[in-house]
């Protein structure tokens, strides 16, 4: 249960809020913040709000009472780079609580500037920490509300005073402490229980999002497979042109032929610009691609397949419980830290990143890889590598705008890309690179498979030596 207006009025009552300076401002999460307070009477003192959750509140940290799970966040809010910015130094001039309503104001001034900090502890969607300038233009704010027209550069909405139907009542007191002491210890471990409920929803609702995403990876991937599986009848009308080529007339559209298996007649289509073998090259050429396409679509199927159970049994152990409350928190909120992207370092990361001299050097292991890198990762302006005449990895040089790439930084990432070949073990290899914008993708190909034009050629002997300094280097080995 928040507090309800009284309650908040109480509340201000006992704090030295007027000519106290804000020293700090910290956000511990999407809707808690400790605002550090200096006063001459108080001394260093914190105040704690938490806005739009079922416990919303506002009251004072007693310094011998820990407060519950209150980490800084790891990245600086925007509503926190603007209390940096403008807010922290300031002097809280006058403090009132909108009779009727769950609204603290301050007015504060920093030199010259007035700013007001409205406090809404509502738990629907008006709930909000908002700063105005004397006008009450909005400067900046929690939460965006676009709807309710609560942006930057917004007036804000006049704020008057309710009736009091008698509706609300202070709880009973514990008038051995302050009401702001009751609170916190009220709160304490209602909000730590509340944040391991809330951590298991996020991380369920994380979970559910995830899966049901692989699995609509794994059904279109075991759609291309089916799709594609009937290479080998394509081989078969191939090797049936070869044998009745002869019987093929120029300019012919089509030629039909009996089936070898099933003795039924076969048309198969031919391009009359043609010549006989130029068709039959055609034929052989679909099917290569077809197979090639087949095994492609096999090969990420399992990969696919087997990420949904990694994931699957990733999140089963994520969410056992152990009997140690605090140690579960903590697990799981390291968990949603790593941006949404739990079984990765980092969501962003595709491939294997090395470093050489002042340039980025990036390495994709599989087709799945490769083609992602092409997606999103790099740019024009890259350089692409690859082994001739050997399957293997893309490696690519990020571009530094008004530098050339250095032979000892083309030997780097040439020595990748045998290493992550099927060249690999061999004493010198022959490679080909150029530009990404001189790639272009295979039509009807296998995944992130691309031509390149205007290549260059590279024959290398392999440096071990090299080798070994990139591959320690990188810790995802």
């Amino acid at each position: 249960m928040s507090l309800n207006w009284k309650e908040l009025e109480l509340i201000v009552s006992e704090l030295p809020l007027v000519n106290s300076r804000i020293q700090k401002v910290i956000q511990h999460d999407f809707h808690s913040l400790s605002w550090i307070m200096h006063s001459s009477s108080a001394k260093q003192w914190t105040l704690y709000t938490e806005i739009n959750t079922p416990y919303a509140r506002i009251h004072k940290i007693n310094n011998t009472i820990a407060p519950p799970q209150l980490e800084k966040t790891k990245k600086l809010q925007r509503f926190v780079q603007f209390c940096r910015a403008n807010i922290e130094g300031s002097i809280i001039i006058n403090a009132k609580c909108i009779f009727g309503d769950r609204i603290l104001k301050l007015t504060i001034r920093k030199t010259d500037i007035i700013y007001f900090i409205y406090f809404r502890l509502y738990s629907g969607p008006k709930a909000n920490i908002i700063i105005t300038d004397e006008n009450n233009k909005i400067l900046d704010l929690l939460y965006r509300r676009p709807k309710i027209n609560e942006v930057s550069n917004q007036k804000l909405s006049d704020i008057e005073e309710k009736e009091d139907n008698h509706k609300f009542e202070i709880r009973k007191r514990d008038l051995s402490i302050s009401f702001n002491e009751q609170i916190e210890k009220e709160y304490a471990q209602i909000s730590t229980d509340f944040t391991l409920e809330q951590l298991l929803n996020k991380v369920k609702a994380l979970r559910d999002t995830k899966l049901k995403k692989l699995e609509g990876t794994v059904t279109s991937l075991l759609k291309s497979v089916e799709k594609s599986k009937n290479f080998e009848s394509i081989k078969m009308e191939a090797d049936l042109l070869s044998s009745y080529l002869y019987m093929v007339k120029p300019n012919s559209a089509s030629i039909t032929l009996k089936s070898w298996e099933t003795g039924e007649d076969i048309t198969l289509k031919l391009d009359q610009k043609l010549s006989r073998e130029e068709n039959l090259n055609a034929y052989y050429d679909k099917y290569h691609k077809a197979k090639g396409s087949y095994k492609n679509a096999v090969e990420q199927y399992k990969i696919a397949k087997d990420e949904y159970e990694q994931v699957k049994e990733f999140y089963f152990n994520l969410l056992k419980l152990s009997d140690n409350e605090q140690k579960d928190i903590k697990r799981l909120k390291k968990a949603l830290e790593l941006d949404n992207n739990i079984l990765k370092k980092d969501k962003d990361e595709i491939g294997l990143s090395f470093e050489s001299g002042a340039f980025k050097i990036l390495v994709g292991r599989n087709a799945k890889e490769n083609d992602q890198l092409l997606r999103k990762k790099v740019k024009g302006n890259d350089y692409w590598l690859h082994t001739r005449d050997y399957s293997g990895g893309y490696v690519f040089i990020k571009y530094i705008r008004n530098k050339s790439v250095p032979l000892d930084v083309l030997l780097d990432a040439a020595n990748l890309a045998v290493f992550f070949s099927k060249a690999k073990g061999h004493a010198s290899a022959d490679l080909y690179y150029t530009q990404v914008k001189y790639l272009r993708r295979a039509k009807n190909g296998p995944l992130g498979l691309v031509l390149p034009t205007q290549e260059k050629n590279l024959n290398i002997k392999v440096d071990k030596i090299r080798l070994n300094r990139l591959l320690k280097a990188n810790d995802s080995i």
